[in-house]
């Protein structure tokens, strides 16, 4: 379960049960809407990140094996890439183990 059904469901149905003006209950939803907003959008970063990174590495790559590059990627780059590639996976192992276990 994520935060909206968790918290922000049970707190706009509860909005709907209070003795309060409607424009007052339209002014607190908006609000909610708002966080609901941003809580998509920090997740989706958050979800995204490296595989963002890894494909740019592979764009890169690819560049530089068919010369399309101005530039030649020295040694360092392709330690970036393998390091990246190691984090990667290791990262995304560590986050499955960890989402089973909740």
């Amino acid at each position: 379960m994520n935060i909206k059904s968790k918290i922000l469901i049970p707190i706009s149905e509860t909005i709907d049960k209070i003795d309060i003006s409607d424009n007052k209950k339209n002014e607190i939803k908006k609000e909610i809407e708002k966080i609901d907003l941003k809580l998509n959008y920090s997740i989706w970063l958050q979800r995204n990140w490296r595989p963002i990174t890894m494909f740019v590495f592979l764009v890169l790559i690819v560049f530089d094996s068919f010369g399309v590059l101005k530039f030649r990627l020295n040694n360092e780059a392709w330690g970036v890439f393998q390091l990246g590639i190691g984090g990667y996976v290791i990262g995304r192992s560590v986050e499955k183990t960890r989402s089973k276990n909740e």
